[in-house]
C-alpha cells in the first residue's frame, strides 16, 4: 500500500469520527449516537436526564419533610396523654396505704378514703358436728345444705348403689400368689391367678390318656404332667382294699346260674362239696351238663374235680371226650368253644378244659360227653372260671368295701405348686355312685403330710364306651411348702368302682 493510500484512509477515518462527534454535541435531547464502544447520549439528552432526576429527588424530599412534621405532631399528643396518666397515677397512689400485716392470713382492701381493712381469722374453715373425727369425708347435707366436716366414711353400699359413682377397684389381696384387684364393691381381693387354660389342659389330658391306652403304652409322661405305671405297682402298699383286675379267670360261685343238661343229679356237681360223688353215671355217653347265666358270661376254663381217692373216669385209663358249647344270650344255635379230643385219662382227680374264651358273652355254657365206651364218669364238682376284666390294670373294691388308693412314691416337681390336678379313668360298677360323695380325691404337695380335698371333681370325657376320664382339682397353696405331689383316691359308701391310669399336673 502507498503512502497516498494510507493518507486517504486516515482522512476518511478522521472525517467519520468528526461526524459522530458533531452528532453528540449538536444532537437533540432524545437521541443517542452509536460508536465503536456502544451507545452514547447526546449532550442535550444527558442534560435533560439529569434535570429529570433532580426534580424527582426534590419531590421525594418534600414528602419526607411533610411526614416528619406529622410524626412530630403525633408525638406531642402522646406526650400530653402520658402527662395526664402520670398525674392520675400520682393521685391514686396517694390513696394506697402502707399496711403492716399482723400475720400471714391478714388481707387489705381500700375504700374511697384510703382506709385499710384486715380480715379476721376464724377457728376453722367449715363448722362440723361435735362428733367430727379425723379422716372422715366432707360432704353436703342434703337437708340443710351445709357442708359438713364429718361426713362419715365411704360405705360399700354407697359404691354398690352408685352414690359415689361406679364401683372402683378396691384393696389388693394379700398372702396369695399373684393377687388381683377386684371392683366388686366389697373390698375383697382375689388370690391365685390361674394362668393355665383349664379347658385346653383338660383336652390335652384326655387326648393323651386315650392315646396311651389305645396304643397299649403301659407308662409314659403326659404333656405338662406326670404319670405312674399302669401295671401292678400303680398303687403302693399304703393303699387299702384294692383289687387289681387281671386277665386271670375268676371262679364263678356254684350258686350262680341254673343247672342245664340231661345228666341226672347234675346239681350235686355245683354244691361245693367235693366229698359227694355223683358216681357212677351210667349211660353218660351223649349227655350234657352245664349252667344257664342270668346276664351272660365269658368262660375261659372249666375244671372237672372228684375225690382224690377216685379218678374222673371210673375205669382208670379209659378214654372220653368233652366238647364245650356256648348258647348266645337270649337263645340261638350252640357254638363250639373247644374240646378235649379223645383223651386217655389217667387216675386224675382234677382236669382243666382251657382256651374256651372267644371274646363273646354267652347265656349258657355246657359240656357234651362222648366216646366214653364202657367208661363211667365219677364226678364231684364242675367249676366255671370267667374273665372278669378283659383289659388288665384296673383297680376295684371287690365285695363293696371302701377302697383307698395311694401311689407308692410321690412325683417330684421343680417348685411348690399352688394348685394340683389329677386325671384318672373311673367306672361306676354300682350304677349309682356320685362324684364327690361316693368318690373323693385328695391332693398333697408335701408327700402326704397334709391333704387338700378336690372340690372341683368333674367328668370331662368318656373312654372306650364304659370308662370316664375324671378331673380332680384342689388348691394346695395353704399347705406347707413342698414339691412332692401325691394323690389319694377314696371310694365310699360301699359303692363298687374301678380306678386306673392316674396322672398329676402342677399349677
Amino acid at each position: 500500500m502507498s503512502l497516498q493510500s494510507d493518507l486517504h484512509a486516515a482522512v476518511a477515518q478522521v472525517t467519520a469520527d468528526g461526524t459522530k462527534l458533531h452528532q453528540i454535541v449538536h444532537g437533540d435531547a432524545l437521541s443517542t449516537v452509536t460508536t465503536e464502544g456502544g451507545l452514547v447520549k447526546t449532550l442535550a439528552k444527558a442534560i435533560a436526564d439529569s434535570e429529570a432526576n433532580i426534580a424527582a429527588s426534590r419531590a421525594e424530599l418534600d414528602q419526607k419533610l411533610a411526614d416528619a412534621a406529622e410524626s412530630a405532631s403525633t408525638a406531642a399528643g402522646f406526650a400530653d396523654a402520658a402527662g395526664t396518666s402520670a398525674s392520675d397515677a400520682a393521685a391514686h397512689a396517694a390513696k394506697i396505704p402502707d399496711p403492716a400485716f399482723a400475720n400471714a392470713h391478714m388481707s387489705v382492701r381500700v375504700n374511697g378514703a384510703g382506709t385499710a381493712y384486715e380480715f379476721a381469722l376464724g377457728g376453722g374453715d367449715v363448722a362440723g358436728p361435735a362428733s367430727a373425727t379425723d379422716n372422715d369425708l366432707v360432704r353436703f347435707d342434703g337437708a340443710s345444705g351445709k357442708l359438713l366436716k364429718s361426713g362419715g366414711k365411704i360405705q360399700a353400699a354407697d359404691i354398690a348403689s352408685g352414690v359415689l359413682g361406679t364401683a372402683a377397684a378396691l384393696d389388693a389381696a394379700s398372702g396369695g400368689t399373684g393377687g388381683l384387684l377386684r371392683a366388686d364393691g366389697n373390698g375383697s381381693g382375689l388370690t391365685g391367678i390361674i394362668i393355665a387354660d383349664q379347658t385346653a389342659r383338660d383336652q390335652i389330658a384326655a387326648s393323651n390318656l386315650r392315646l396311651l391306652l389305645a396304643t397299649n403304652v403301659s407308662s409314659g409322661a403326659l404333656i405338662q404332667g406326670y404319670q405312674w405305671e399302669f401295671a401292678s405297682d400303680e398303687w403302693g402298699a399304703s393303699s387299702a382294699n384294692e383289687t387289681l383286675a387281671t386277665t386271670d379267670p375268676a371262679l364263678v360261685s356254684g350258686t350262680v346260674g341254673t343247672v342245664y343238661g340231661t345228666v341226672g343229679g347234675g346239681a350235686y356237681c355245683f354244691d361245693g362239696d367235693i366229698s359227694t360223688t355223683n358216681s357212677p353215671w351210667s349211660g353218660s355217653n351223649g349227655k350234657t351238663l352245664g349252667k344257664v347265666w342270668a346276664t351272660g358270661k365269658r368262660i375261659s376254663t372249666i375244671r372237672l374235680k372228684t375225690k382224690s381217692a377216685l379218678s374222673i373216669c371210673g375205669n382208670n385209663g379209659s378214654s372220653f371226650q368233652a366238647t364245650v358249647y356256648g348258647i348266645p344270650v337270649g337263645g340261638g344255635t350252640p357254638v363250639q368253644l373247644g374240646d378235649t379230643g379223645v383223651a386217655s385219662l389217667p387216675a386224675l382227680s382234677s382236669y382243666d378244659i382251657t382256651g374256651l374264651d372267644n371274646g363273646t358273652v354267652y347265656g349258657t355254657h355246657y359240656i357234651l360227653w362222648s366216646n366214653l365206651g364202657n367208661a363211667e364218669l365219677s364226678l364231684s364238682e364242675m367249676e366255671f372260671y370267667e374273665i372278669q376284666f378283659p383289659t388288665p390294670g384296673y383297680y376295684y373294691n371287690s365285695g363293696g368295701v371302701n377302697m383307698t388308693l395311694l401311689p407308692p412314691s410321690p412325683v417330684a416337681i421343680p417348685s411348690p405348686p399352688s394348685y394340683m390336678v389329677a386325671y384318672f379313668l373311673w367306672k361306676d360298677d354300682s350304677g349309682n355312685a356320685v362324684l364327690g360323695t361316693d368318690l373323693t380325691v385328695e391332693l398333697s404337695r408335701n408327700n402326704g403330710a397334709e391333704w387338700g380335698v378336690a372340690t372341683d371333681l368333674t367328668n370331662i370325657a368318656g373312654f372306650d364306651g364304659s370308662y370316664l376320664i375324671v378331673k380332680a382339682r384342689a388348691n394346695v397353696s395353704a399347705q406347707p411348702s413342698g414339691a412332692e405331689m401325691k394323690v389319694r383316691i377314696n371310694t365310699l359308701n360301699g359303692k363298687v368302682q374301678r380306678i386306673a391310669a392316674p396322672a398329676l399336673y402342677a399349677e
